[in-house]
């Protein structure tokens, strides 16, 4: 799902590292003596004066610049001044959205929840400094007037200033963004920016070479199951992770990056920090900046996704209505007109329909190869040599078969760290396997070593190298019998015959058998398939009763026709005389899963996960939110970017416009 408001918000966290040495180079002209806390914009979606407008700084557009404004000008053609221009563009329409964000979600946040966020985090004698980061400029000035800008009492007494400022207050959209999240995002949205301090930490350090040695490899495709639910935050652990500057060498990587920032402009000379001080870091401006806009950015999204709420289509009249209108469309376009048909069935995903079908026979087939070995088919070849009838070279390729060797091939996964080690073998995690039938890894390990990393919370933790993984071999009645029991979800299952064709009724009767078999078959195919072309495919190849037989090589197209006879979760074994062994399964036939002869049987299906009426629902209701939502963010630009809500101040700036200075 898109997400339109974010894409407005060109939200600058980080310098990549190689871009800030880039300096060095010349490729930046940089000034010291620059004041880049000057302002070159105000934003005031209100235009009430009072104050609360935001700024933004000159230091915010050389980091723009740094980020990613310097390649419109080395890639796009542009010129720096327009550059800097678009740049400010972007920033001026962050802060007409995040303004835009807290008027509307202000009412949303429970005074209670915001205050027991404030209290938690107050109350913490270790974490209270936090609040310091989120003082406004006014409570800055006055604690700078009598303490050191960093230091201990310093961010204690900002901390007291936030806190006196919400203590007991409802949430109003002049409020800190971190008013406007839950504590949990509070603590990542930190852990996250120290982990990005430790990263550029490491980057200005020395690359230290690790004792064990350097294992290469090329990683099998894995499954993708499909949208992945977001992972609850542990916000204990985000509390616990803590900056790693114990040593002089990360003490001075640390203040070399600053002084690099300062050289770039980045952040101000005056700006100091303690190193035993995880808040004193992150209160220098470049992170705090990083923080507070990653905080914003989540209210963004809260805020997208309350109005998204607004707009979708629930009735499944309303659904049905879309569907039939849909049909209508495309009865005009493919009657008559089996190409494009043919083309759009291809086409089709979980957001892309084809709901008017002018002809039968066509299904989805997924695909499960064993090549032949090369001094195989060389033997085929010579045997196949001189005037065989059809049926005498077919007879001929069938033998082959016995010959096949199957190899589970996922050595790469477990060197990954796609598993889990466990009494001698490797477990794969349920993000890679459907079922527990090949959960197991099928091979051998010649050995492990076992080493300490530090990770990016700056831990030393033990890694697992392995050397030497090879999956083992599996002759064809060893095959034949393992792909008989995936299939089948039964250890008992009789071995398959090549050449007999299975439907659902011969290996289950369960009501969900057709998924259940489907996933299981696409176990089969992750751990020994070598048509990895037909790996996340959708549905699998499109089978047609026209086109197929010339697109495909003889035996698949036969097979294919055969399955798609029988139905949905119909499986055939078979050989070909081009690659080896085959199974191909009939994952969908494509009238069935596409048509709806009533409301009513498309209402049944409409809460149905990976039903085409569920995902023609959600489809539809993501496009229509979006359209909405797009709008909405292109009349917020429309209507705030302009003189009256925004005032620049182009004399600031105009010393970075570089080649005026050149004319």
């Amino acid at each position: 799902m898109k997400k339109f408001l974010l894409k407005l918000m060109t939200v600058v966290l980080t310098v990549v590292v190689t871009t800030v040495s880039a300096v060095s180079c010349g490729l930046f002209e940089t000034n010291t003596d620059r004041d880049m806390a000057q302002v070159v914009a105000t934003v005031d979606i209100d235009k009430t004066g009072d104050g609360q407008a935001d700024n933004i700084y000159k230091r915010e557009l050389i980091s723009g610049y740094l980020s990613y404004g310097y390649q419109y000008v080395q890639s796009y053609g542009y010129t720096v001044s327009q550059t800097y221009e678009l740049i400010l563009d972007n920033l001026i329409n962050n802060k007409i959205i995040v303004q835009k964000a807290k008027h509307e979600m202000a009412s949303t946040v429970k005074k209670e929840d915001a205050q027991t966020v404030l209290n938690n985090i107050y109350n913490s004698e270790k974490d209270r400094q936090i609040l310091a980061l989120f003082a406004t400029e006014t409570e800055i000035a006055k604690i700078n007037k009598s303490l050191s800008f960093g230091g201990n009492d310093y961010l204690n007494a900002l901390a007291e200033e936030v806190y006196k400022r919400y203590n007991g207050k409802e949430v109003t959209k002049n409020d800190s963004a971190f008013r406007f999240v839950g504590e949990d995002v509070i603590y990542q949205t930190i852990s996250d920016v120290k982990d990005s301090v430790m990263s550029l930490v490491d980057s200005f350090k020395e690359e230290e070479a690790h004792e064990h040695e350097h294992v290469s490899y090329t990683v099998r495709t894995a499954p993708t199951m499909g949208e992945e639910e977001e992972e609850e935050i542990d916000i204990e652990k985000c509390k616990a992770n803590k900056l790693n500057l114990s040593s002089s060498e990360s003490t001075n990587a640390l203040a070399d990056a600053y002084d690099r920032f300062i050289d770039l402009g980045l952040i101000d000379s005056g700006e100091k920090y303690i190193n035993n001080n995880d808040v004193s870091v992150l209160n220098v401006s470049y992170f705090k900046t990083s923080i507070i806009a990653t905080l914003e950015s989540e209210l963004v999204a809260n805020f997208e996704e309350h109005l998204r709420g607004q707009k979708q289509l629930t009735s499944a009249t309303d659904l049905y209505k879309l569907y039939e209108e849909k049909k209508a469309v495309q009865e005009a376009a493919y009657s008559g007109n089996i190409s494009s048909y043919e083309t759009e069935l291809g086409a089709v995903s979980d957001s892309k329909f084809v709901v008017y079908h002018p002809e039968t026979g066509y299904s989805y087939v997924s695909h499960f190869l064993i090549k032949y070995e090369d001094d195989v088919k060389t033997a085929l070849d010579e045997e196949l040599k001189g005037n065989l009838t059809t049926d005498e070279v077919n007879a001929k390729v069938d033998t082959y078969a016995t010959k096949i060797v199957a190899t589970d091939l996922r050595s790469s996964w477990v060197q990954a760290g796609y598993g889990l080690y466990k009494n001698g073998k490797v477990e794969f995690t349920d993000k890679y396997v459907y079922t527990d039938v090949l959960r197991t890894f099928d091979g051998t390990i010649e050995k492990m070593a076992y080493h300490t990393e530090e990770n990016a919370d700056g831990q030393e933790i033990l890694s697992i190298t392995y050397y030497g993984v090879q999956g083992n071999d599996l002759d064809y009645d060893a095959f034949r019998k393992r792909a008989a029991e995936v299939i089948n979800g039964d250890e008992n299952a009789t071995a398959l015959e090549l050449n007999t064709n299975y439907t659902v009724a011969n290996y289950t009767t369960d009501a969900d058998a057709k998924k259940g078999a489907k996933e299981r078959f696409e176990d089969l195919k992750f751990a020994y398939s070598e048509d990895e072309g037909n790996f996340n495919n959708y549905l699998g190849y499109l089978y047609s009763p026209y086109t197929s037989d010339t697109q495909y090589v003889k035996a698949f197209a036969k097979a294919s026709k055969e399955v798609t006879a029988n139905g949905a979760g119909s499986y055939k074994m078979f050989m070909s005389y081009e690659y080896g062994l085959h199974i191909v399964f009939c994952t969908e036939i494509a009238i069935d899963f596409f048509t709806y002869a009533s409301e009513s049987d498309f209402g049944a299906d409409l809460e149905v996960e990976g039903t085409a009426a569920y995902n023609f629902k959600k489809a539809n209701n993501d496009l229509l939110e979006s359209n909405y939502i797009s709008k909405l963010a292109n009349s917020y630009i429309t209507n705030y970017n302009n003189d009256s809500y925004v005032t620049k101040f182009e004399k600031t700036y105009k010393d970075l416009i570089t080649e005026e200075e050149e004319a």
